[in-house]
């Protein structure tokens, strides 16, 4: 009779688990994102109305992959693209490890020229799991379940010349531990820095769906808001509802002129508690405060997450 029970339990979890998972392929009417709280560095999950799951940036460390599991359901370890804004560490940390633990099925990345051992490990991992590898500009965009995605930044690249990925390109203690999986040689073309501060190498991406519009700016800084603002495609973002501001509320962005063309109805300052750069910048904060913005911090909420129908938007 015990050994029935326990049957009949374990039975019970299985089935809804399985019903669960069913109700959850059917789609929702909802567009969510998730701005991760991981510290000082940035790591967006986008959600598609069909469950879509698109990654901008991943952090510095593994903190990103306990983030996750409180988005993503368990069992589930699909992200279909993965956003990589530019290498430095903050945001292209986690990413090993969410490479490693994930079925990704596309990267897109700005190859710009740049040595850190970080992005080559990167690099690696993504061309060792035969993942697709898209080189992405100002001229791309795309509708995923209805949510356009509108790459803003960078131009078109010049590039440098092809750059292997490949074992000898590794450190000696790295190579112990990475090289000798056997990990295969991809060529990835790298781009010249726009310049040479690579935060204003950052994707900045556009995500509409409905009358709803998203700016995820990366690190970008003042330079590149001024080139956007200069530019023919500045009518795409004069009205966000949600701004996910540049190199963490930083002083070097977020300039006034390109607020008050934004006109954001909130801005999300991605940045760790007492982080050792002082992000966000209280000269930034004040520029909110005096053109009436509103903003949130993840070192203060932790995890901010917005869903919309594409007619009205909220927290949830």
């Amino acid at each position: 009779m015990k050994i029935d029970l326990e049957k009949k339990v374990s039975l019970a979890g299985i089935m809804i688990y399985l019903l669960f998972n069913l109700i959850s392929s059917f789609g929702s009417s909802f567009l969510k994102v998730s701005f991760l709280d991981v510290g000082q560095g940035d790591s967006i999950l986008i959600e598609s109305p069909c469950h879509k799951r698109i990654l901008v940036d991943g952090g510095e460390n593994a903190e990103t992959l306990y983030s996750l599991a409180d988005e993503i359901p368990f069992g589930s370890k699909k992200i279909d693209i993965v956003v990589l804004t530019h290498p430095h560490l903050d945001h292209i940390g986690g990413l090993i490890d969410v490479i490693r633990f994930y079925d990704i099925s596309e990267v897109w990345l700005n190859p710009v020229v740049y040595e850190s051992l970080y992005f080559e490990i990167f690099l690696k991992y993504v061309c060792d799991k035969d993942i697709s590898i898209k080189l992405v500009e100002n001229t791309f965009s795309i509708d995923i379940d209805g949510v356009r995605f509108r790459v803003l930044w960078p131009v078109t690249c010049q590039y440098s010349g092809e750059y292997g990925i490949n074992d000898a390109g590794l450190s000696t203690s790295i190579s112990m531990n990475y090289a000798s999986k056997g990990m295969k040689t991809c060529q990835i073309s790298r781009c010249l820095s726009f310049d040479e501060n690579v935060n204003n190498d950052s994707i900045v991406l556009l995500v509409t769906f409905g009358d709803f519009n998203l700016l995820l700016m990366g690190d970008a800084e003042n330079e590149v808001e001024s080139e956007l603002l200069s530019s023919t495609n500045s009518l795409e973002f004069d009205d966000i509802d949600v701004l996910k501001a540049g190199h963490h509320c930083s002083k070097t962005a977020s300039s006034q002129a390109f607020l008050e063309k934004t006109n954001p109805d909130l801005v999300i300052c991605s940045c760790g508690k007492d982080n050792k750069f002082g992000h966000p910048h209280e000269e930034t904060l004040e520029t909110f405060d005096s053109l009436d913005i509103d903003y949130l911090r993840t070192d203060f909420e932790g995890t901010i997450r917005v869903k919309t129908d594409g007619l009205s938007w909220q927290r949830y």
